[in-house]
């Protein structure tokens, strides 16, 4: 299976998760760390990952063009130059000159992933993170441009049905600015791309009311069980699955710590992520996922693992 990543992925001045963490996960696969859980381990040759460069496989125009039609161009200068800093910095990094090459990259590997799929793939991924927050005028929550949002409009331009599986911890309200703008260009009632989102946090959270054919929103109660919860939102898409499907997955591990969700309930969250999804093409993305005071990075390095084999394991 191959996974999308570069040096861009991390090339701002601003240390953090989202701007460093692709480097953890990198070394990781590319060693063999005896610290490594022996679940993660074991799956490691089962079968090989092959970490690719997008730009040797996906013109970088392709995601330019992209990036030009859906995003305000007033937002795609100030990260280009800083000489709106509100705007430049609005997903709460300090800009540098390679912001803009630094968000673009994270959102070409996803393209890129889409023309894996194409190509003949039937999974793929990128190390991308700090995406579905960014609406179309700025960005937002460490996210400065919206690559589930683009991959999902340049899969539907490539004859694929998308639907938008987003199990972060937070809300994809970037993602539905993207998507209402997307989807209302269709005279008919049914949309071309469908977004189920189950959140454990209400931050960047909207209303789906007016959507309901193709939006799908939860965020978890108190004293619900989140793997039903799961569970009950891939129900929501599995109507919608044709041979033309493709799932853009946007595999965030920050709902731990939350809702008596730890690593072991990520882990079975993505096998059963993985076995609904089954026969269906998709392409995942990292999302979010972040250390503290008792989580190091290499510890979140290791969870967004479990998405990485667990995948690679059912394209056997």
């Amino acid at each position: 299976m191959r996974i999308f990543w570069n040096e861009n992925y991390t090339s701002i001045k601003h240390n953090f998760d989202t701007s460093r963490k692709s480097n953890n996960i990198i070394e990781m696969i590319q060693s063999d760390q005896n610290d490594t859980p022996n679940r993660v381990k074991l799956l490691k040759d089962i079968p090989s990952v092959q970490i690719v460069n997008p730009e040797q496989t996906t013109d970088i125009s392709i995601t330019e063009r992209l990036i030009s039609k859906w995003l305000d161009s007033e937002y795609v200068e100030a990260l280009k130059t800083n000489n709106n800093r509100y705007l430049a910095e609005s997903q709460g990094f300090p800009w540098c000159t390679n912001t803009y090459k630094f968000a673009r990259a994270h959102t070409h590997g996803l393209i890129a992933s889409v023309d894996e799929i194409k190509a003949g793939a039937k999974r793929c991924g990128s190390l991308s993170s700090g995406l579905h927050h960014a609406s179309r005028s700025g960005g937002m929550g460490f996210c400065t441009i919206n690559g589930i949002a683009l991959s999902a409009i340049y899969a539907y331009e490539q004859g694929f049905e998308p639907i938008i599986l987003d199990f972060d911890a937070h809300c994809g309200g970037g993602t539905m600015d993207f998507l209402k703008a997307f989807n209302s260009t269709f005279q008919t009632s049914e949309k071309p791309i469908r977004h189920i989102d189950l959140s454990t946090n209400g931050f960047d959270s909207y209303n789906s009311t007016q959507t309901v054919h193709w939006s799908y929103l939860h965020i978890l109660e108190r004293d619900e069980n989140y793997l039903e919860a799961i569970s009950r939102a891939l129900a929501e898409a599995k109507p919608f699955i044709t041979d033309k499907t493709l799932f853009i997955y946007n595999a965030g591990i920050d709902p731990i710590g939350s809702h008596g969700i730890d690593d072991d309930v990520i882990a079975d969250r993505e096998r059963m992520v993985s076995s609904f999804i089954g026969d269906s093409k998709a392409i995942f993305a990292l999302a979010g996922g972040y250390s503290g005071r008792t989580v190091s990075r290499d510890d979140v390095a290791r969870t967004h693992l479990k998405t990485i084999y667990g995948w690679s394991c059912q394209t056997k």
